[in-house]
């Protein structure tokens, strides 16, 4: 594919993504149709999609922000009103998603990457995470089938999320090497990337593979979360931000090309990792018992606190976004209550990974010899808590 053929097809999903925003409500049942139409696979997962989002926006903006007329039943009261309103703004969302969908299923995301011909550290970088992302979702594939092939692979989602989490200190040294191994590569052939290449590299590859790969092997476990605390726990909190960033970025390019609400979670996802940046000099694996289990518990926290700030700052986008919703008093409220609600199970999940890999990750990153530079000692969990 060449570079005019690329920024076409980029141009013509941002333009489809505008229209869907400023376009009449009624306009975006027939754009979301096309879509349909036009999705090449995935049209069972649009239309999951599609209707749960329908019926979760329709229910609660009618039961949250009834409007005139509403009906009581009970001490509930339903409006038709607010209802419409979660209805216009399920379907803006919907027509945008399966606009940009219907592109990306028939153009790869890494064709159309490689059509834009872009600069030569930014091509190297990408390169270097796609490939080291592929690799690692293959270990985690292999792990996960090696465990469920000897009877090892637990039941349960709290506890696959534990064995999940015990994944992560060999996948994430792993992940760090072979960084090095492609910037010294890129060395040789001429192109030094700096000292910041390898474990950026390394870590956007685990929060690529974590939220692509990692949750075909374990369902409804994300490791995307942990990976970008611990990065900023080990690296730092520019590398944490970054890898963050440029994680969420990517991985919303290859699933949703660019629909703009998703990438509300990219800064969010940074926050993450400036949150482990900011705990770097805390000691979560601990010497004692005692000191242990408060680094589980601070780290069970922290993965809680994680989860909210990346709902919260969805629902704001959602709301900035949908005209509709800007124009209602009490509309964020309502966005901000239905994603914290549909964010439970997450939560629960990610306080059960946090709390099971922040410590081991750290430790294992401490033996491989990756926070050699740490010029400040730690500080126990006993004396920071």
């Amino acid at each position: 594919m060449n570079r005019a053929r690329a920024m076409a097809i980029l141009l013509a999903m941002g333009m489809l993504t505008a229209a869907a925003l400023v376009l009449p409500a009624w306009s975006n049942v027939l754009l979301a149709g096309l879509a349909f139409a036009g999705l090449r696979k995935g049209r069972r997962a649009f239309l999951a999609f599609v209707a749960l989002t329908l019926a979760l926006n329709t229910l609660l903006f009618a039961l949250l922000i009834p409007g005139p007329g509403a009906v009581h039943v009970g001490p509930v009261a339903l409006g038709a009103s607010g209802a419409l309103l979660g209805v216009t703004g399920a379907l803006r969302l919907s027509a945008i998603l399966g606009a940009n969908l219907a592109f990306l299923s028939w153009v790869p995301p890494t064709v159309l990457l490689d059509g834009l011909r872009l600069p030569l550290r930014m091509t190297a970088f990408l390169g270097a995470v796609l490939i080291a992302a592929h690799d690692l979702g293959r270990d985690a594939v292999r792990l996960v089938d090696a465990q469920r092939l000897d009877g090892s692979w637990p039941h349960g989602l709290r506890r696959k999320a534990r064995a999940a989490a015990g994944l992560l200190p060999p996948l994430a040294v792993l992940a760090l090497r072979r960084a090095r191994t492609r910037a010294d590569a890129l060395r040789l052939a001429g192109h030094d990337m700096g000292p910041r290449f390898a474990p950026l590299v390394a870590v956007t590859a685990m929060a690529v593979a974590g939220r692509l790969v990692f949750t075909l092997a374990i369902p409804n476990v994300s490791l995307t979360f942990v990976v970008v605390f611990v990065a900023g726990l080990v690296f730092g909190v520019r590398v944490g931000a970054l890898a963050g960033l440029l994680g969420m970025a990517i991985t919303n390019l290859l699933l949703s090309g660019v629909y703009l609400v998703a990438f509300a979670n990219a800064p969010a996802m940074a926050l993450v990792g400036v949150l482990g940046g900011l705990l770097r000099r805390v000691e979560f694996s601990g010497v004692s018992p005692t000191d242990r289990w408060a680094g589980r518990f601070l780290a069970a926290s922290c993965g809680i606190v994680a989860t909210i700030i990346f709902s919260l700052s969805a629902d704001l986008a959602t709301w900035a976004f949908v005209a509709e919703y800007r124009d209602t008093p009490g509309a964020l409220r309502t966005l901000v209550l239905a994603g914290l609600t549909f964010n439970l199970l997450s939560t629960a999940v990610n306080a059960v990974l946090f709390a099971a890999a922040v410590g081991p990750v750290s430790t294992a990153a401490k033996h491989a010899g990756v926070l050699s530079d740490v010029a400040v000692g730690p500080v126990s969990t006993r004396s920071a808590g």
